[in-house]
């Protein structure tokens, strides 16, 4: 019911949003996932992303990459 309730599209920017802090995404979620949020996991988030973008059809193009810091 949570995530029924989340306002907008599901992006890229938005999967990435929720996977990293499924709590923090959709209040009141009964997800006892606590998602993949260290920079460690950020590898993990984006073959998860790619994945369900392969398994979408008409999926969006991806983003450009961020530059460097």
């Amino acid at each position: 019911g949570a995530l029924s309730g989340v306002e907008g599209a599901w992006t890229y920017e938005a999967m990435n949003e929720w996977l990293t802090n499924p709590g923090g995404f959709a209040r009141g979620n009964k997800m006892s996932y606590a998602g993949l949020r260290s920079p460690r996991k950020d590898e993990e988030r984006v073959n998860i992303i790619a994945y369900l973008a392969s398994q979408t059809p008409n999926a969006p193009a991806f983003p450009a990459p961020l530059a460097a810091e």
